[in-house]
């Protein structure tokens, strides 16, 4: 059987394999492919949490950020400003979610571009890489690409 396909989507394919072939698989076996993986919070009970934050127009903040944007030198001025301002204690959980996008990215670098280029939508983003578990069209997808990498 004979495809024909242009040259510039046999570049796109051979780069593509080449960089999924060199790239760091942080030892996860192909096929694998990388996800946006993002720290969540959420508040919990009083006593529960493993952390604090200052709610200050919404949006939490730890108190050494609370001290240095507002010039707070003592905790005594901490105090102070916190009441007068109405600012909450609120305990809060982080987790690191697996996935919080639903894009894949068959390399490290288009992931890290993403990041890039969206990073106002993240909140301590990272590339993490996934195991395509027994998924036969992603192995049927690699095993494609690269068979048209090493077709000319």
């Amino acid at each position: 059987m004979k495809i024909e396909i242009s040259n510039e989507s046999y570049e796109f394919v051979k780069n593509l394999i080449a960089e999924i072939d060199s790239q760091d698989n942080r030892m996860t076996a192909n096929p694998y492919y990388y996800v946006i993986q993002e720290e969540k919070t959420r508040c919990v009970a009083p006593g529960c949490g493993d952390d604090v934050v200052y709610i200050h127009d919404g949006e939490g903040f730890s108190k050494e950020d609370m001290m240095d944007v507002f010039e707070l030198e003592t905790d005594e001025e901490f105090e102070n400003f916190k009441d007068a301002n109405y600012i909450e204690e609120v305990e809060i959980v982080r987790e690191h979610d697996d996935a919080v996008q639903s894009n894949v990215f068959f390399t490290e670098k288009a992931c890290h571009r993403h990041i890039e280029l969206n990073h106002y939508h993240f909140r301590d983003p990272r590339s993490y890489v996934k195991h395509a578990w027994r998924n036969p069209e992603v192995e049927g997808i690699i095993k494609a690409l690269r068979e048209i990498a090493e077709s000319k």
